[in-house]
């Protein structure tokens, strides 16, 4: 495989564990304090 190809695929991973652990962290802080995450 490409190297830049491998490279530019760890990143998209990377950033996308990023937003996606950041969007359910608010989403179980919401839970907690019975608010809608902002």
């Amino acid at each position: 495989m490409n190297p830049l190809l491998a490279k530019a695929i760890i990143d998209f991973f990377i950033a996308f564990g990023v937003v996606f652990g950041g969007s359910m962290l608010a989403g179980i802080g919401s839970v907690f304090v019975l608010m809608p995450p902002a």
